[in-house]
């Protein structure tokens, strides 16, 4: 499903979109990217597990037919049985997905092989058997979705908690930094700096930016009552994105320097709308207000004075990159005269929203909301490092600001890949 960048979306169509999205961002991506590493672990753990319950199956399978579980698991989970079982089948596997996780994909992987079985036994030929475990056929299925979903959650994987552990032990590793450290402090804690860098737990992510946000704002609960709760009068909670970030630009704007009411820089328009986006429903309001007046603060300066601001930094980004990649520096820098201020405009002002894709903007947000400003342009070192394939091959000036304006996803490493070459961007700018 693909959509263009601002196009209108019905709410009956946004509502699947936003399920299609949640899917895959939350739990199909690792499957989708260039790195398989763990889908190949997910492919171990099957085999493994088909051995422990299904030994003669196994055997057949894996030693007899050289079936490789891995190429299994390449045209099963990245489309989590779509095309490969009935739809109604697939929608009560989704409904478990959705709630619990990928685990259910692996069961369910187990009981295609278990539920054709008795074909997969007397199979021939290795293009026999895929014909047979790729699509099913319906007589070795049960009559009913029940009664699938029934079998599926009955297999048992080796370790059953293999694929949520990590993300169990860091979420209470970060449960126990947010009662232990209060927030005024959470800043100096080289615990918490450590855990920000190792990537926050998605379900966490907006009450760590709360806490990181609250501490750094000088505000009293007195002066929030008073300025937010009476002015929005419960309107963030009901209107549309767009107007509840303009309701929020429009309580903040007072209290930046040098503003008047109705002048709001549209990049602070993005800022708003990208935050209200990372905040369930139910999020308090004022944990909302703290973060947008807290990134506010900080860009503020390169937004309403971006030309002077950015020109006072953007040598550092030449510099550095410079020292890391000298040729394609000359390129751009000195063949091409493209300059680095202009880049720096293009993502500095707004944190990298609408320039990187969002799950790359979280990870550079946890860092930037724990360290400050100067995070992000490392992450424009790491970005120009990211994108030197691409542009070796681009051939204009032109060209190389349209593909650094909004580079594709391709070109990107993954996330945790990318996070690692920002905190490796030496030489920090204040």
């Amino acid at each position: 499903m693909s959509m263009r960048r601002g196009s209108y979306i019905a709410p009956a169509e946004d509502e699947r979109f936003a399920a299609f999205y949640w899917l895959a961002r939350t739990h199909l991506r690792p499957y989708l990217c260039d790195d398989s590493s763990l889908l190949e672990q997910h492919a171990a753990l099957i085999k493994t597990s088909l051995h422990s319950s299904e030994p003669e199956l196994a055997k057949v399978l894996f030693e007899d037919l050289s079936i490789r579980p891995d190429t299994l698991c390449h045209a099963w989970l990245p489309r989590a049985f779509v095309d490969i079982l009935p739809d109604d089948d697939v929608a009560r596997v989704w409904d478990i997905l959705f709630s619990d996780g990928v685990t259910v994909l692996l069961q369910t992987a187990m009981a295609i092989f278990v539920l054709c079985k008795p074909l997969l036994m007397v199979a021939t030929s290795y293009s026999a058997a895929m014909r047979i475990v790729l699509k099913p056929p319906k007589s070795l299925l049960p009559p009913l979705s029940e009664n699938l979903l029934t079998v599926v959650l009955s297999m048992k994987l080796v370790d059953g908690e293999f694929v949520d552990k990590d993300t169990a032990r860091r979420c209470a590793e970060w449960e126990a930094a947010l009662t232990n450290a209060p927030a005024s402090s959470l800043h100096h804690h080289l615990s918490v700096g450590k855990l920000v860098q190792a990537g926050i737990p998605e379900a966490l992510r907006h009450r760590v930016w709360s806490w990181l946000t609250k501490g750094k704002v000088k505000w009293t609960e007195s002066q929030y009552k008073q300025t937010v709760k009476v002015a929005t009068k419960g309107n963030l909670r009901t209107d549309t994105v767009d107007r509840r970030a303009e309701t929020l630009l429009d309580l903040i704007m007072p209290y930046l320097p040098g503003t008047t009411k109705g002048t709001n820089p549209s990049g602070l328009v993005d800022l708003a709308r990208f935050i209200l986006l990372q905040y369930p429903d139910n999020a308090k309001e004022e944990d909302i207000f703290y973060t947008l007046v807290s990134v506010a603060t900080d860009l503020y300066p390169s937004l309403i004075n971006c030309d002077t601001c950015l020109r006072q930094n953007a040598p550092w980004l030449a510099a550095r990159f410079n020292q890391l990649e000298p040729a394609l520096s000359q390129k751009l820098f000195v063949e091409w005269h493209l300059p680095t201020a202009t880049l720096c405009k293009l993502w500095i002002p707004t944190a990298f929203v609408g320039t990187l894709p969002a799950d790359y903007v979280r990870r550079v947000w946890d860092l930037f909301l724990f360290h400050g400003p100067a995070i992000l342009f490392r992450t424009a070192v790491a970005l120009l490092l990211s994108c030197k394939t691409a542009l070796s091959c681009i051939q204009t000036p032109r060209e190389a600001m349209t593909f650094l304006s909004h580079p594709p996803e391709s070109s990107l490493p993954l996330p945790d890949i990318f996070i690692s070459m920002v905190l490796c961007a030496d030489g920090r700018r204040q």
